[in-house]
């Protein structure tokens, strides 16, 4: 067994270890065997680096903000077509750097968040109204058809950004007239069905969508999306697979833990 404490000397002063601990038995008698780290030097490069990390995050999303605000300035009916192009160009660029920096978040978060039950029909509810106004746009249309009663998994919060990630991506890249939104029951599983009736992904090409960096099509983004859907269903001891839908474009099936 394995735990963090605080450790305390005669002088009064405390520093973090990590204690390891076995159990032993010798002629009879049961033994308990620990050993003590400091972990002093590890914590406090931790505590810098989450520092560095909100004064990154920080830094960058305020100056993508006076980018976005410069930009509004600058944009006005009479600037040449040549122009406002490069206007365009740049406002794109700056809305997908705080993409990145929210992207860097999440994955940051997934390895402080610890699996629960959780119901995922209340996440599909959710991700499904957020994202119909985006997909109606573009003549698409999202259809909830998980249960009306709770279904229990082991998940947290970021389940929703595996949803978002994986529908955005369906509105944006498919080509696609309709997206579906299902769950299904498990003996000792709870699966998660998002398919639609797009273009699909051909056969080589499903064992790269998951990696980092992976883009595709005109309106690729931060090849981050779906890798970092990945990530988060590992980290609940779960699983994405990529198949292809009977509606004709591509299923994605997110497979969880019950409770």
């Amino acid at each position: 067994m394995t735990f963090e404490s605080i450790h305390e000397i005669k002088n009064g002063e405390q520093y973090p270890v990590q204690v390891t601990s076995h159990y032993l038995e010798h002629e009879g008698t049961e033994y308990e065997l620990a050993f003590a780290k400091d972990i002093t030097e590890q914590k406090t490069k931790q505590k810098r680096e989450r520092f560095l990390h909100r004064l990154l995050r920080h830094d960058i999303s305020n100056k993508c903000q006076i980018i976005q605000g410069y930009i509004q300035l600058i944009n006005k009916p009479k600037i040449p077509k040549e122009d406002r192009e490069l206007l365009e160009k740049i406002e794109k660029a700056s809305k997908e750097q705080r993409r990145i920096i929210e992207k860097v978040r999440t994955l940051k978060e997934i390895s402080e968040e610890e699996p629960k039950p959780i119901d995922v029909n209340k996440i599909i509810k959710e991700s499904v109204q957020e994202n119909r106004n985006q997909a109606q746009k573009q003549d698409i249309e999202i259809k909830n058809r998980s249960y009306e009663e709770p279904t229990k998994a082991l998940a947290g919060k970021l389940l929703k950004e595996i949803l978002d990630n994986i529908i955005t991506n369906a509105i944006r890249h498919a080509e696609c007239k309709k997206i579906e939104v299902k769950t299904k029951n498990q003996e000792q599983k709870t699966k998660i069905i998002i398919q639609d009736d797009g273009e699909g992904i051909p056969d080589e090409q499903k064992p790269k969508v998951f990696k980092k960096g992976y883009k595709k099509g005109k309106n690729k983004g931060t090849g981050l999306g779906l890798h970092l859907a990945k990530k988060i269903a590992e980290a609940y001891n779960g699983e994405i697979k990529l198949k292809n839908s009977k509606l004709g474009g591509a299923r994605f099936e997110i497979i969880l833990q019950k409770p």
